[in-house]
């Protein structure tokens, strides 16, 4: 019995090390984010899933009228959700919720534009968010943390002879994911390695048992 606990604890040895490397090592995140007048959403690619969808604004941009030769250092947020399901470290679900804020990192200047339409290119950005993967039963499971830097573009609608209607912006954007575990799961992962234990032990207990039942012959050979 001795033996099978020291090998259950060295499997459990084995595994908590692996799990706190996928759990604290980055890995790369890029794509999309999208906001207008009446939804947000997007598109990002992770290792094992890609996490898109939609839904109603809250914008804080819309409507903003710039002017032609104004410096301006706008920022955004975009938030949405996704119930295409996902796949992480062996676990699934159905549904996903995502924030992020995406920040112009310098001022640029209003340049005017033939027809409105595009209005700013290429401007560099800072962005932050957070993906929450969620169980079935809707129990937050894993925290994506994400930091990283990328571009984005806004359009406009002409308002003034020199002004313009924000109307949108879309922002592709790049990072180094983080992962982190909500307790639900790292209590579902201690009952696993708990289990197993009890699983190996078990098996040991009952060899040692049934060794200890055997008959034994009596007498001898050459009797």
């Amino acid at each position: 019995m001795r033996q099978g606990i020291c090998r259950a604890l060295l499997v459990l040895a084995l595994l908590v090390p692996l799990s706190r490397y996928s759990f604290g090592d980055p890995f790369g995140a890029s794509g999309t984010l999208q906001a207008s007048g009446d939804i947000e959403g997007g598109s990002l690619t992770l290792p094992s899933f890609t996490f898109s969808g939609n839904s109603g604004a809250t914008w804080a941009l819309f409507n903003n009228i710039w002017t032609v030769g104004d410096s301006v250092q706008p920022s955004f947020g975009v938030e949405f959700s996704d119930g295409g399901g996902w796949t992480l470290n062996g676990v699934s679900g159905l549904m996903s919720y995502g924030t992020f804020s995406i920040d112009v990192t310098d001022p640029f200047t209003v340049e005017a534009s033939p027809n409105g339409g595009l209005i700013a290119t290429g401007i560099p950005i800072i962005w932050t968010g957070q993906i929450d993967l969620l169980s079935d039963n809707g129990i937050v499971l894993y925290d994506i943390d994400l930091d990283g830097t990328g571009t984005t573009s806004f359009t406009a609608q002409s308002f003034n002879t020199d002004q313009f209607l924000i109307t949108g912006a879309d922002a592709i954007v790049t990072d180094d994911a983080v992962v982190t575990p909500e307790p639900s799961t790292l209590t579902l992962m201690g009952i696993a390695g708990i289990a197993g234990i009890a699983s190996i032990v078990g098996i040991q207990f009952r060899r040692r048992s049934k060794l200890k039942k055997a008959p034994v012959a009596t007498g001898s050979a050459l009797a």
